[in-house]
């Protein structure tokens, strides 16, 4: 890297350090995506939460020799999580006629 491109990478860094926001991953138990997560917690980059099963990422994370202190794992079906964000997305969306099915669809598709 150039002199120039090495500071606007470290000036980066130091912006995101800083700010602490938290950074979601809805295809947490992809390892690449959690090998993303591995690097931006031990950077201290962001707070990555993955999404996905909670049996499956820790033992993906420590694949990756990583402890996951930083690294926070939801699953979204657990303590019916889908039935609450069906909810506000059909709130969200009434106006655009989105039914309660699809809602409850579209929060289980990670892409959406």
């Amino acid at each position: 890297m150039t002199p120039g491109a090495v500071g606007f990478s470290q000036e980066l860094r130091a912006r995101a350090r800083a700010r602490d926001r938290c950074l979601v991953f809805p295809e947490g138990e992809d390892v690449r995506v959690q090998a993303a997560a591995v690097e931006l917690g031990a950077n201290k980059l962001a707070r990555p939460t993955l999404l996905g099963s909670v049996e499956e990422i820790p033992t993906g994370l420590k694949g990756l020799g990583a402890s996951g202190d930083r690294i926070e794992v939801i699953d979204p079906e657990m303590a019916g999580r889908i039935v609450r964000y069906a909810e506000a997305l059909q709130d969200l969306r009434r106006h655009r006629g989105v039914t309660d099915s699809e809602a409850r669809a579209f929060v289980r598709d990670p892409l959406i």
